[in-house]
């Protein structure tokens, strides 16, 4: 069986249409599933009305398409659509997470905690785009995710390792296998991943 995965869109800051993303890449694979990943929608880098309103579409592939996992910068999607998400999914003995959670456990960062992370991921969500750009800087935020350095990344995965079995996420853009923890590329970068169950293969592609 043939998987779709999507993650890190980011759709509000870029501008993305899952649909067509979907139609371009079902004429190439025979895929059973959609499995997101966090950051689909970016609320902390824009307005949060409009980009609701501006991925009216996007919300609706989402909800009817997709087993989603929240991202930390779509963190209440759940609270204000009917999108049902999850924090973690596990499906033929792999565990889907965005990879924020990992990062809230690693004792060099400013948070205290994964509770203090969740407020902090809450909060940058319902700002306004300058105020959110302010709070990411005060907290540091913007020291991790995707501008994180090789080594920040590689620490990441050696905590993973030890928190998962196998475990697949998103979160820092880039495509890495480490044993049985995987990073995948980001949607908003042009990148998507086919998971062959059967043979247990993930695969990289980019939109053309």
């Amino acid at each position: 069986m043939e998987i779709l995965i999507l993650t890190d869109a980011h759709a509000g800051q870029y501008n993305l249409n899952f649909w067509d993303i979907y139609n371009k890449t079902e004429e190439n694979f025979n895929f059973k599933k959609v499995i997101t990943l966090g950051d689909m929608i970016d609320l902390w880098r824009t307005n949060l009305d409009d980009c609701l309103i501006q991925n009216e579409d996007n919300i609706n592939f989402l909800k009817k398409k997709c087993i989603n996992i929240r991202g930390n910068h779509d963190y209440v999607l759940p609270e204000i659509t009917k999108i049902k998400y999850y924090d973690e999914y596990n499906f033929k003995d792999f565990w889907f997470i965005h990879g924020h959670q990992i990062e809230a456990n690693m004792s060099d960062l400013p948070f205290m905690s994964q509770d203090d992370y969740i407020k902090i991921a809450k909060r940058m969500c319902y700002c306004s785009k300058p105020i959110a750009k302010i709070l990411e800087y005060l907290y540091g935020i913007y020291k991790t995710g995707s501008n994180s350095n090789i080594f920040r990344i590689q620490k990441v995965l050696q905590l993973a390792e030890v928190l998962y079995d196998n475990v697949v996420f998103g979160h820092y853009h880039k495509y890495r296998d480490n044993n049985n923890i995987k990073t995948l590329p980001a949607l908003c970068d042009g990148y998507y991943t086919i998971w062959n169950t059967k043979e247990n293969e993930f695969k990289i592609y980019k939109l053309h």
